[in-house]
């Protein structure tokens, strides 16, 4: 059992105190800030509490044993899963806990499979890390806890930048993991999520003020789970299915939703009053698609009602938004230039403005659309509209290491509209993102703003991780460094930083560091910090990702009054049934290219196009679709609840089983049962039978197949990654000397050949050659002047008095130069087909010899596997604050080069104080995977395999004979 007991952390816990049983799933709501994640990591030691107590089984977290075996027992999943990374390898990733806790290496390679392909990874073993989109990375992370086999975990936000796919397979999971006696304690705003647990906990201002079954919160506290957690018309379906008699326990999937209300109808219960009554004001009724008197006006000013077929006249500046429940005709005349959308579920999409609008180009399902600009961009009475600016991708293609990320994409953004792009992950949308951003260049094809390429600060980019995109010391420097750059004055900056800290809430925050901020104000701090630019085009990645109610309200009204304005808004977002109510235009991607492109109610008339992406369709979505199928059925004449159980039972068997399953029903019921069971068992085999669940479960019938993209290691040659880190290690050791041993020209020149068929082994190109040699060119360059010119009166060529250019000289610096060349592509090579894991366990098995006269070899070991796993995060770290500021407008390639150097000046700063938040973070990463906790006697010396041993003799034998015929011939 967990046990927090009066946990306080100043600013952020106060007295807080719960327990989690085994096999138990809670649920932690609240506001961003509300202190959600502070209690995760007290709950997996990761932070202590200043007073008050952290057990775990028994294991208190005062004490470093203790707090050693909490580390063990309970497996910790953050909103950064960047910062949880600590290989460069996918399967490096998960083996390296694996190692640390003594597993066998067939069993490190048992699990890292069944975990990948838990979490939708299957064959992503020889992946780059880096190479991960943001929802692939965060479900390695999990994953990797997985692997652990913990018997508990605490997952924070861990589906934020997950597609619909995964989500579903994810509440399965953890539903298997709670059946079989794994405690699970879920961070989230995900309601389906919070209606999966067992019980909800709801902190505000640090303290929990409510506790209780979910199905409580959800109907008999219906204010209050409207003021926590965001907007969900699926969840106002149940809530409606609950009161009248609907039993959560049984699944609430959307077929087993439909079979109930389908029986209900059949049964005479669906008179006034029932969930299906036409009439009524429900998430059940909007679903269903039953008509409605009324529509809801959502507006800057107020909220109001309009009558069908009725006439509403916004006052100026409204910015008004109206969603009928049906496809009901609307009039409203455009009076004192408002700018009204209109967007019933049929699809209609209408934007009306003064008579000199133009026509869109974007289809309309049968009704006029039209383009809204804002009253800036309106000529005056008589004149025409000036154009709007507006995003145009045509057959853009773009590729990384060999793998394609987008092909042949040709899309139109237009001014005044949202877009909402949305398909699994690593299916190209970020990529797409920064593409419009001016960001990334495109390798074929092209992307215009307004008839123009975009240029790094035209287009307000927001990332996908908001830490990404921050850099400075406190929030309001992160606000004020775009319109600083930008050259406006200090009272403009003041009046930016205004308006956008006000527009996004963040006022009180203006004083924090942004990295003290939880996951939720740390976005919204992202968000406010591009809007200072003044952009003409706005880019948002996953901009709902781990905010609250109130923050994604706000959100809202903000890409609603920018879409007014004219600026064409792209929202790329996993969230589409929060999305698709805004959106004018929907946009599917599938591995790089377009599924499906039209409008949201084109969509809702073709919903296979979410199969054709590889998505599940939102589940409202799914439920008006089952109940439309079943109601053409009765009206042929079949009888209702017989033909929906029919037409539901292959999604049934297929559909993920979960807390929304048929199988909720076992881990619901039996969840204390077999905690008590398996308890003796320990952690290992109960994770262990879920993975294999997990394993064995058939995908369901919107597709859950995951193919991994082809990696540079997928299409390069195996023979040097196959071979032994220690022989490579030996080898390369080996060829330094030899390499500076060779004297004669034709001995170099085999050195040569033998270095390009290394090279060759190792799938390694010119390209890459070249870019590892730039660092040493100064280097070069030194050699070549020192041997080059001869100032003492013997050169063979006069120039000046004694200075003269020696051929003897020449020929020392071409050896020299040429070996340095050879040794450079020879560590190349190991260093690419060699994971700096498996790199540091090489170097610490080849001097373990060196133990028994006093050397401490694990320390050195420890000191190597933290320089070799730092190196790379260098690079990442100074890439990020590089692409975070020229996301803000910063130029590193133009002006004088004076201006460039203060440009990269500005770098180091962040760069520094960067590194040492990453190395904390590193460090908390390998340490919450036990790192450290392995004895030496733990250490096994594995054996050579044959092919290894003869590849280390045959190397061995040729650099003996290239050394000898080079002395003696």
């Amino acid at each position: 059992m967990i046990e927090v007991v009066d946990a306080i952390v100043d600013g952020a816990l106060h007295g807080v105190s719960l327990c989690v049983e085994r096999g138990e799933v809670v649920a932690l709501i609240g506001h961003n800030g509300s202190g959600k994640s502070t209690l995760g990591q007290l709950m997996c030691g990761a932070q202590l509490p200043q007073s008050g107590a952290v057990c775990v089984d028994g294991a208190s977290t005062a004490n470093v044993p203790g707090r050693a075996l909490v580390r063990r027992l309970v497996g910790y999943v953050g909103q950064n899963p960047a910062d949880q990374t600590v290989s460069t390898i996918v399967s490096d990733e998960l083996a390296f806990g694996l190692w640390n806790i003594g597993c066998a290496e067939g069993e490190i390679a048992e699990r890292v499979a069944s975990s990948l392909d838990a979490v939708g990874l299957a064959g992503f073993e020889d992946r780059e890390v880096p190479s991960l989109s943001g929802g692939e990375l965060q479900r390695l992370v999990l994953a990797s806890v997985l692997a652990m086999e913990p018997g508990y975990l605490v997952l924070d936000e861990v589906t934020s930048q997950i597609d619909s796919t995964f989500r579903s397979q994810f509440r399965s999971l953890v539903a298997r993991l709670a059946g079989r006696g794994v405690g699970v304690v879920l961070v989230t705003h995900d309601p389906l999520e919070v209606l999966s647990c067992n019980r909800v906990l709801v902190l505000d201002a640090g303290k929990v003020i409510w506790s209780g079954a979910p199905g409580s919160l959800l109907v008999d506290y219906r204010d209050f789970w409207d003021w926590v957690l965001p907007p969900n018309d699926y969840a106002d379906a149940l809530r409606c299915a609950v009161a009248d008699g609907f039993d959560l326990a049984g699944g609430f999937a959307p077929a087993h939703l439909a079979t109930w209300l389908r029986s209900v109808r059949a049964e005479g219960r669906a008179g006034a009053g029932s969930p299906l009554d036409a009439g009524r004001d429900s998430g059940i009724g909007r679903v269903a698609g039953h008509n409605s008197d009324t529509h809801s006006v959502v507006g800057r000013k107020s909220d109001t009602q309009v009558s069908q077929n009725g006439d509403f006249s916004p006052d100026k500046g409204a910015n008004v938004r109206i969603q009928p429940d049906n496809g009901g005709g609307v009039r409203i005349p455009p009076e004192n230039g408002a700018n009204v959308r209109i967007s019933p579920d049929n699809g209609i999409n209408i934007r009306i403005m003064s008579e000199n609008a133009f026509n869109s180009s974007i289809p309309s399902d049968g009704a006029g659309a039209f383009s809204a600009i804002s009253g800036n961009d309106r000529g005056t009475e008589g004149e025409p509209a000036r154009e709007a600016s507006s995003l145009a991708f045509s057959h853009v293609s773009i590729a990384y290491e060999n793998a394609e990320v987008l092909n042949d994409i040709s899309l139109s953004i237009p001014s005044g509209r949202v877009t909402l792009i949305a398909g699994r992950s690593g299916a190209g949308k970020t990529t797409l993102a920064c593409l419009a951003a001016g960001l990334t260049k495109a390798q074929s094809g092209s992307v215009l703003l307004g008839g123009t390429a975009p240029v790094p600060g035209e287009v307000a980019l927001a990332f996908q991780n908001p830490e990404q995109q921050l850099f400075l010391e406190t929030v309001e420097h992160e606000l004020a460094f775009a319109p600083r750059n930008l050259g406006c004055s200090e009272d403009e900056v003041a009046r930016r930083v205004s308006d956008a800290a006000s527009q996004l809430e963040i006022k009180e925050l203006l004083p924090s560091d942004p990295f003290c901020l939880s996951g939720g104000q740390a976005r919204r701090v992202a968000l406010a910090s591009i809007l200072t630019l003044s952009p003409r085009a706005v880019v948002l990645d996953e901009p709902t990702a781990g905010l609250d109610a109130p923050a994604r309200a706000a959100l809202h009204r903000l890409v609603q009054d920018l879409a007014c304005k004219g600026l064409p808004v792209l929202v790329v977002s996993h969230d589409l049934e929060e999305w698709l109510a805004a959106a004018d235009q929907v946009v599917l991607l599938a591995d790089g290219t377009i599924a499906w492109q039209g409008t949201p109610g084109a969509l809702a008339s073709d919903i296979d196009a979410f199969a054709r992406a590889g998505l599940e369709p939102p589940e409202s979505w799914q439920l008006r679709e089952l109940l439309a199928q079943a109601e053409k059925r009765d009206s042929a004449g079949v009888n209702g609840a017989t033909s929906a159980k029919a037409a539901t039972r292959d999604q049934e068997a297929g559909a993920a089983r979960g807390p929304e399953g048929v199988e909720a029903q076992e881990p619901r019921a039996t969840a204390a049962r077999d905690s008590k069971s398996t308890a003796a068992q320990g952690p290992k085999a109960t994770v262990a039978r879920a993975l294999k669940g997990a394993a064995t479960q058939e995908p369901s019938s919107h597709g859950l197949g995951v193919t991994a993209k082809p990696s540079r290691k997928d299409t390069a040659g195996r023979g040097l990654e196959g071979v032994d880190a220690r022989v490579k290690v030996t080898l390369l050791l080996v060829a330094t000397a030899a390499l500076f041993a060779a004297r004669a020209p034709w001995t170099l020149a085999m050195w040569a050949m033998l270095c390009l068929l290394v090279l060759r082994a190792s799938g390694i190109g010119g390209k890459a050659v070249a870019h590892a040699l730039k660092p040493v060119a100064l280097l070069f360059a030194f050699i070549v002047c020192a041997n080059l010119v001869s100032c003492d009166g013997s050169a063979d060529v006069a120039i000046a008095g004694s200075v003269g250019i020696s051929t003897v000289g020449a020929a020392r610096a071409a050896t020299a130069v040429s070996r340095i060349i050879m040794l450079v592509c020879l560590a190349l090579s190991v260093a690419t087909s060699t994971t700096p894991t498996k790199l540091a366990h090489a170097c610490t098995s080849l001097m373990r010899p060196l133990g028994h006269i006093g050397v401490p070899i694990e320390d050195v070991g420890l000191v190597l596997s933290m320089a070799l796993r730092f190196i790379p995060v260098v690079s990442e770290e100074a890439g990020r604050i590089r692409l975070a500021q020229r996301a803000r407008g910063v130029n590193f390639d133009e002006g004088s080069v004076l201006r460039r150097v203060r440009a990269w000046a500005a770098v180091l700063t962040p760069l520094v104080v960067g590194l040492f938040r990453r190395a904390d973070r590193v460090a908390e990463s390998m340490d919450a995977r036990c790192y450290g906790q392995r004895s030496s006697g733990q250490h096994r010396r594995v054996p050579l395999q044959p092919a290894d041993k003869l590849v280390l003799l045959g190397g061995l034998v040729v650099m003996a004979v290239l050394t000898v015929l080079s002395y003696s011939i």
